[in-house]
C-alpha cells in the first residue's frame, strides 16, 4: 500500500496523508485522504471564477476544433502556426475569429432588412 500510494504522490503531484482515525482500517486498502493546501487554493480560485462568471451572466462550454478550425482561425485569427500548442494563443485567435464571424453574421442580417 504505501508503495502504492508514493506512486499516486509522484503522478499526481499531491501529497496524501492519512487521517489519524481511519489508520485502524489501513489493511482494507481504503483511507480517507486529506486535500493539500495547494488543492484547496485551487478549488477556491476556480470557485470565485465561476461565481464571477455567473454574476455577470456568462456562460463556458468546451469547445472541440478541428483542422478545418486551425486553419481559419491562422487566415482571419491570426494564430501563429508555430503557437498551435500554446493554450491561450488558440484561445485569443479562437476569440477573434469568433467575434469576426459574429460581426460578419450581423452585418448580412442587417443587409437583409
Amino acid at each position: 500500500m504505501l508503495d502504492e500510494q508514493r506512486l499516486r504522490v509522484a503522478l499526481e503531484g499531491e501529497e496524501i496523508r492519512r487521517s489519524p482515525s481511519y489508520d485502524a482500517n489501513a489493511d482494507s486498502g481504503w483511507a480517507m485522504v486529506e486535500k493539500t493546501a495547494a488543492f484547496r487554493q485551487r478549488r477556491a480560485a476556480d470557485t470565485a471564477r465561476w461565481r464571477e462568471r455567473l454574476s455577470r451572466g456568462a456562460a463556458v462550454y468546451p469547445v472541440e476544433v478541428d483542422g478545418t478550425t486551425f486553419d481559419l482561425m491562422e487566415r482571419f485569427g491570426g494564430l501563429d502556426a508555430r503557437k498551435v500548442d500554446n493554450k491561450r494563443a488558440v484561445a485569443a485567435a479562437l476569440g477573434r475569429l469568433w467575434h469576426r464571424a459574429l460581426a460578419a453574421l450581423l452585418r448580412e442580417a442587417d443587409s437583409r432588412r
